[in-house]
């Protein structure tokens, strides 16, 4: 039986799109950052995040800020995460900063401070035309923001 070169070609063209596609998705995982700010008020400093892949968060990561250090979003522009929690542990407080030209993306849930009888505090500070932005639809997050969470602009 001879084989017919048009479904070989499909065949290996298949396979190979197949390696790619599970090569992008590998590379996509979702990872926790966890706020340190050790280093200065950057968000795009590896220095201030703890994380098992490293780096700085992206749109696909979870976000802690739970320190009362400073994040800001610096002249890079804009930052990004899947879920951002400030201060959403008990007796903790954390401070996300936006200045002005820059930009803080939430695509799923951003939560301010912690539900109950927390005295957790949260502060969003968004400066002159800092923007924040969400991508929340009502069945995968929302926007939280509990009784000692504050945003100012």
């Amino acid at each position: 039986m001879a084989s017919n070169p048009t479904k070989f070609a499909a065949k290996t063209l298949l396979g190979v799109l197949s390696v790619l596609v599970l090569a992008v998705t590998a590379s996509a995982e979702t990872d926790t950052f966890t706020w340190q700010g050790g280093t200065d008020d950057s968000w795009y400093k590896q220095q201030n995040w703890n994380s098992q892949s490293g780096g700085v968060p992206g749109d696909d990561d979870h976000v802690y800020v739970n320190t009362s250090a400073r994040v800001c979003n610096t002249e890079d522009g804009g930052a990004g995460a899947m879920n951002l929690y400030v201060a959403s542990d008990d007796s903790t407080s954390g401070i996300v900063a936006v200045p002005t030209n820059a930009e803080l993306f939430v695509q799923r849930e951003l939560r301010l401070g912690k539900d109950g009888s927390s005295t957790s505090v949260a502060t969003l500070n968004l400066s002159g035309d800092g923007l924040l932005r969400t991508g929340i639809d009502s069945l995968d997050g929302g926007v939280n923001i509990y009784t000692k969470g504050t945003v100012n602009h």
